[in-house]
């Protein structure tokens, strides 16, 4: 087994800099509760940049949005809205599999953040939202 300061210089830039450093606590604004998550494969996380002068605005409509998923999309096993500070936002998602993510993209909360991300996020829909997807698969889960 190796030794703890082994494992930590293989760390990118170790425990203290490389994970410590890069703790971002968040307010969650609003959420789907979890449901059968053991039958989960993946997920997304997805950052968002408000607009100037846009914060509030799009902590509103993210805060609607979690019973919106709870009631429409079966395969959306966890869905959560944060709030990293007065900008920055994040949605984190667990689905069954690809088929319940592509649900969720072609979803009610996802037509109305395409439907408002011009005004609401700085970037826009494209450059704002899609080009801050990032996709995994879940390995693990207790």
């Amino acid at each position: 087994m190796p030794q703890a300061g082994v494992t930590q210089q293989r760390l990118a830039g170790g425990w203290d800099d490389g994970v410590v450093a890069n703790i971002k606590n968040s307010d969650v604004l609003s959420m789907r509760e979890p449901v059968d998550l053991y039958s989960a494969t993946t997920a997304t996380y997805i950052t968002l940049e408000a607009a100037p002068g846009k914060g509030p605005e799009l902590a509103a409509l993210l805060t609607a949005a979690g019973p919106i998923v709870g009631e429409t999309e079966p395969g959306t096993l966890f869905w959560a809205a944060l709030q990293i500070d007065e900008t920055s936002f994040a949605i984190f998602d667990i689905f069954t599999n690809n088929a319940g993510r592509e649900a969720h993209f072609g979803g009610q909360v996802a037509g109305l953040l395409n439907e408002r991300a011009a005004e609401l996020v700085a970037g826009g829909w494209d450059d704002g939202v899609v080009a801050n997807v990032h996709n995994f698969d879940i390995l693990a889960i207790k």
